[in-house]
């Protein structure tokens, strides 16, 4: 019976969490902006001057989307030097690390030499020495994130208050330290000798937290293994993964339910009992041992907690369980494991992941082969959720360009270049110059990035590129543009998905399928890139020449930009029939984007000088963003300000 369900649920998760290539894009999506993600502009993160350099981890990097799934940033500084030995403590800014006085997997940073007279402020003498506080550095930086988003301290992290982005700052040493010596000794068949040599030449991590029941814990760090560990899992088979990702899942929507043992476990000790099965277990996992597989991973989870042991995968002397639980909480949770084992996968039927599994013919579920749509949005999920991050310029299209090596999945870097160069011609084409010269010169220049972003989807390079020729008065060339627009988006009802241009056809699916076409092509043909607009729009928003509002920053449908922009290129040409044609299509939109289409009515009411009808709506828009925006967001908060000072003049205009 369990043979016969394991290729079923197989298939199951699958479906549910990720093929192999959707698994292989996602991972690949963030490896890419790896590469090519200096760090924020948005967020100010300097050390004495010097920028970060960002490295996404966590579980989505690892190729895993799940409900509780997040992304860790990592934010490093090439600046500081961490060594072991003092003879290379070279650089402008250096520590030595230092394990006496600490646990196994923790260790204290004594400086060593610094040029910056302001390290002093993060640093505390202890033992006649000079350590940089881990209490100190992550508050430094918690506070400076808190002016501007809405953060909370969480461990050594600084995490958002949906819990989608957890963020660290942390220090790196470049070579293997000597607590983690043991593991690049042990003899076994996983990782492969060229994966263990590929992790050593990473070096290690440091993240600030110390050991909850130590005297030095605002002095010590944690030894961090985050990008080996994130090296391990892309070496794992898809089975592997699922298993690892079917442990998430028990361990949030069945061992967490639990009153008694909830919280006693968490995902890096999943993550860590999955490393020395692999290592010590040499067998060949397919589809149809996957429930086999994941009864021997519960059984061995059963094994550490009865023994209260847990060793670290890199530092074994590292018990992760120590001081974890008490003789109650031992006992409820050995209890809860012990059923669970003897239920098997049926300790599943009532979870939210996978109960759906059971809901059906078991037998008759089988993998699904075709183009899997999850492809089209994953690249720009990813895209859209690392530029609110990093400072994308000229020099990120050299890295990717030197990037563009892998066969397999090049449309990847096709479609980044193509929305990079939309990025960056749209925030920069519109710059004023000294004189015209420089401004044509200018003009010339990145003309030629906005014309490869209309390569990025079907819509969105061409709003960009009329929202350049409306911003320098050339109305007629912008209507020509979006009269294009609107011709492609062919929509006899305008409440229709304004993301899906057309019917995307079988013998498209199968072009792809057969490798005629990649899924690039797919997305310019028939997809539009919204959230990725929104951001342009967000960084480089349309001025719009009026006394108090001047952007369009909070739209977000392109659609509804699209027929407010020829409004007021219409407006501009005098052409009053255009004028109504175009506030008569925008208000057919509002009963699907009313948000967005009061906001233009306020605006357009208000160029046309009606204002009783603009007071109606301003108030109407201004006390929905109240109640909605996080006003620490810089533009939000500009905006509101900006509202209630148009508010204030009309109703005194009005009395």
């Amino acid at each position: 019976m369990t043979t016969d369900l394991s290729v079923p649920l197989y298939h199951y998760l699958c479906q549910k969490l990720g093929t192999e290539d959707v698994v292989k894009t996602r991972r690949l999506g963030y490896a890419i902006m790896d590469y090519i993600a200096p760090v924020s502009r948005l967020i100010p993160m300097t050390l004495f001057g010097r920028t970060f350099t960002m490295i996404c981890s966590g579980s989505k990097a690892e190729g895993l989307d799940m409900k509780s799934s997040d992304l860790d940033i990592m934010f490093l500084i090439d600046l500081v030097n961490v060594v072991e030995n003092p003879l290379e403590g070279s650089g402008l800014l250096s520590f030595i690390i230092s394990s006496e006085h600490t646990k196994p997997g923790f260790v204290r940073l004594k400086l060593h030499y610094s040029v910056f007279q302001e390290v002093y402020k993060c640093c505390k003498v202890r033992d006649g020495n000079v350590f940089l506080s881990s209490e100190i550095w992550k508050t430094f930086h918690y506070s400076k994130l808190k002016k501007i988003i809405d953060v909370i301290l969480h461990g050594p992290c600084v995490t958002t208050l949906n819990q989608s982005h957890d963020m660290v700052c942390c220090l790196r040493s470049k070579c293997w330290i000597e607590q983690a010596q043991k593991w690049v000794l042990r003899s076994r068949s996983w990782p492969s000798f060229e994966l263990v040599s590929q992790i050593v030449s990473y070096g290690v991590l440091f993240v600030p937290i110390g050991s909850k029941d130590s005297l030095n814990g605002d002095l010590e760090w944690r030894i961090s293994f985050s990008l080996a560990e994130k090296h391990l899992s892309y070496s794992f088979t898809h089975t592997q993964l699922l298993s690892y990702a079917l442990l998430k899942i028990l361990l949030k929507e069945v061992i967490d339910l639990n009153t008694f043992c909830k919280g006693l476990l968490c995902s890096y000790f999943i993550k860590n009992l999955i490393f020395w099965v692999l290592e010590e277990e040499v067998t060949s996992l397919k589809p149809k041992n996957f429930i086999s597989y994941f009864n021997r991973l519960i059984n061995r989870l059963r094994y550490y907690v009865e023994i209260s042991f847990l060793p670290h995968y890199f530092i074994s002397e590292n018990n992760l369980f120590e001081n974890r639980f008490n003789s109650f909480q031992h006992v409820s949770l050995k209890k809860l494991l012990t059923d669970i084992y003897q239920k098997g996968i049926y300790c599943f039927l009532n979870t939210e992941s996978v109960s759906g599994f059971f809901a059906t013919d078991l037998t008759s579920r089988k993998m699904l082969h075709g183009f899997d749509l999850e492809l089209l949005n994953i690249p720009f999920d990813i895209l859209t959720n690392i530029m609110k991050y990093s400072d994308i310029s000229s020099n990120t299209l050299i890295v990717l360009f030197r990037r563009h090596k892998l066969f397999s999945h090049r449309y990847l870097y096709t479609l980044y270049w193509c929305a990079l160069c939309q990025y960056i011609g749209h925030t920069s084409i519109g710059i004023q110059e000294r004189c015209n010269k420089d401004q044509f010169k200018r003009y010339k220049r990145y003309l030629s990035y906005l014309t490869f972003g209309l390569q990025k989807d079907a819509i969105t390079g061409w709003l960009c590129l009329a929202s350049y020729f409306f911003s320098v008065d050339s109305f007629d060339t912008c209507l020509n543009l979006i009269d294009y627009i609107l011709h492609k988006y062919c929509l006899d009802d305008p409440s229709g998905n304004e993301w899906h241009l057309g019917q995307t056809s079988n013998l498209e699916f199968q072009s792809v399928k057969c490798g005629v076409l990649n899924v690039h092509n797919i997305y310019r043909m028939h997809f539009v890139d919204s959230r990725g607009f929104t951001q342009c729009l967000m960084t480089k928003p349309l001025k719009l020449k009026l006394e108090f509002l001047d952007n369009l920053c909070i739209i977000g449908s392109p659609l509804v930009y699209t027929y407010f922009l020829r409004f007021m290129c219409c407006n501009n040409l005098r052409d009053y029939t255009g004028v109504q044609h175009a506030l008569r299509d925008l208000k057919k939109l509002r009963k699907d984007r009313e948000g967005d289409v009061n906001y233009c009515l306020e605006l357009a009411y208000y160029t046309l000088k009606e204002y009783a009808q603009a007071l109606k709506f301003f108030i109407i828009v201004a006390d929905n963003l109240k109640s909605t925006i996080v006003v620490k967001v810089a533009e939000f908060a500009d905006l509101i300000i900006k509202l209630d000072l148009v508010i204030n003049k009309l109703k005194e205009e009005l009395r």
